[in-house]
């Protein structure tokens, strides 16, 4: 089965059960591993800026407090 299918359907579960009983550390790194991957580079990688070029986006799924 494809890696990224793999990856696709943990965080959907995850986000299903609203992250409890989540390894949210060995997600990162398989994130962090497949983003790499796919822009050619090694998984660990030492260099941090190409770690934040290789996962970094603009959008961003954040929740901001309601203002009062």
């Amino acid at each position: 089965m494809d890696k990224k299918e793999d990856l696709l359907r943990s965080v959907y579960q995850i986000a299903s059960r609203n992250g409890i009983d989540t390894n949210w550390e060995a997600l990162k790194n398989n994130v962090e591993k497949e983003l790499l991957e796919s822009k050619g580079l090694e998984y660990p990688c030492s260099d941090e800026q190409l770690v934040l070029r290789a996962t970094c986006t603009a959008k961003t799924y954040q929740i901001y407090p309601e203002e009062e």
